[in-house]
């Protein structure tokens, strides 16, 4: 491989000059000189692993289950409440994996799994109603205060955190609604969460104001 000392560079060329500065190449030409750098391999990053592992201890446990289930059925499958559980964990984890370098963001998408995945739990169960009574509203004030707080111990500037405080806050006019449609049986959790919510919004616009409407204009290109 030739070199340019000048330029600090290599080149896999017959000519005898650097095609930059025009000095003289030090240096022999080999045809199997390489044209690019070998990269190397990538290699696997430990969330890639932990999530592989997590993967494979999940699956084993639902294979068991349901294995014992059958040999020992006593008229209930309680090895799909087991499947349903792992998977539930499962795709937890790998949101909060996924977005690790983004917290307020694994933070709200968190927020949408909890609720559905809730919802649909007690859907498939019969319909008690907790999720709508605790978790809900529950699930969104914890969500506004991880939010607040990590927005606060990484020291972020309002344009940083304003938008998943404004969602957060949005997500509790569910709450709201179902409070006033006397949809839910425990009430006590919505108000608390539909006030904190309309409390932080107030704040919000009172000492954030020029950040919380230059927000609401970029995302509505208004």
């Amino acid at each position: 491989m030739q070199s340019c000392k000048n330029c600090n560079i290599k080149l896999r060329t017959h000519h005898e000059n650097c095609p930059l500065c025009h000095g003289v190449l030090t240096g022999e030409f080999d045809e199997n000189d390489r044209v690019f750098p070998l990269v190397p391999p990538k290699k696997q990053t430990a969330e890639k692993q932990f999530m592989q592992w997590v993967s494979f201890g999940a699956l084993a446990i639902i294979i068991v289950c349901g294995l014992i289930n059958y040999m020992l059925f006593d008229g209930i499958w309680w090895s799909a409440f087991v499947t349903g559980a792992l998977l539930c964990t499962w795709l937890v984890l790998a949101v909060a994996t996924a977005k690790r370098r983004n917290l307020l963001k694994s933070v709200t998408w968190q927020l949408v799994i909890l609720i559905v995945l809730a919802i649909l739990w007690d859907v498939f169960t019969g319909w008690y109603g907790w999720s709508i009574d605790f978790v809900l509203p529950l699930a969104i004030l914890s969500a506004l205060c991880a939010v607040i707080v990590i927005a606060g111990i990484k020291k972020m500037t309002s344009c940083e955190y304003m938008t998943y405080v404004q969602m957060v806050c949005m997500a509790g006019i569910a709450p709201f609604v179902l409070l006033v449609t006397h949809t839910v049986n425990v009430s006590l959790p919505s108000a608390i969460c539909v006030g904190a919510c309309v409390l932080t919004f107030a704040a919000m616009i009172i000492f954030r104001r020029n950040a919380f409407f230059a927000e609401i204009k970029k995302k509505f290109h208004v």
